[in-house]
């Protein structure tokens, strides 16, 4: 498996949790989209991030979190996904996160456009289908 150009040979096991660690972001990003963050104790991604070793460290100088390391030996498979997920929500902008609006659609977007108006997750998919639908519609309105 390649993964954030790695490559990786994950056991059943590995790969059942980054499914649930998937999950666990889905719930958090859900939450911020809802504008009611879920990251206290009780929450999945909380309860997840327990299992698991990290040692943040501590840039004295900007007064800021620099690097967030895995130290467990058995979690380093998780070292690139829960880096980038905390380099991503150390620099990324709350408002931005949306869901998608294909009503059929269930997912989120970070919206990085530069006029913040972005309203589907992928344009050649569900943004395809909702103008093709809107054609459609116009059509038929001008045939009758």
């Amino acid at each position: 498996t390649v993964f954030f150009r790695q490559k990786l040979s994950l056991t059943k096991k590995q790969f059942s949790t980054i499914l649930h660690l998937r999950f666990c972001f889905r719930d958090y990003f859900s939450s911020v989209v809802q504008k009611k963050p879920n990251i206290g104790t009780g929450s999945p991604l909380a309860d997840f991030l327990e299992t698991v070793k990290l040692v943040l460290e501590w840039n004295a100088k900007d007064k800021t979190f620099s690097k967030l390391t895995v130290v467990d030996n058995k979690g380093k498979y998780l070292q690139p996904i829960i880096s980038e997920f905390f380099e991503f929500n150390r620099n990324f902008h709350f408002e931005r996160i949306r869901e998608c609006a294909n009503e059929n659609c269930s997912h989120l977007f970070y919206d990085a456009s530069k006029s913040n108006t972005r309203v589907w997750c992928d344009m050649k998919s569900c943004g395809n289908i909702h103008k093709a639908r809107s054609f459609q519609a116009r059509s038929k309105n001008i045939k009758k």
